[in-house]
């Protein structure tokens, strides 16, 4: 259940988020991290969310992995 809510609320920024000069990578770094600011910030800077970050996955891996529904819901809204 919570994964699904995870999913949905996060396809919401995946299919709304341009890329920007900010680096692409660093949004999925900052949901590997739990980093709830940096994802906020660089959303605010409309980077591509779908970039996989230095391990090679997206944002939305880590916070379906973590079962993170704090940073989804704090982070995306």
């Amino acid at each position: 259940m919570i994964r699904s809510l995870l999913c949905g609320s996060f396809t919401v920024a995946l299919m709304s988020a341009p890329t920007s000069g900010a680096a692409a990578d660093e949004i999925a770094d900052a949901a590997m991290n739990r980093d709830v600011e940096a994802i906020r910030g660089l959303l605010a800077e409309d980077v591509d969310v779908n970039a996989p970050g230095h391990y090679g996955t997206p944002a939305l891996h880590w916070i379906v992995r973590y079962d993170d529904v704090e940073t989804a819901a704090r982070g995306l809204t």
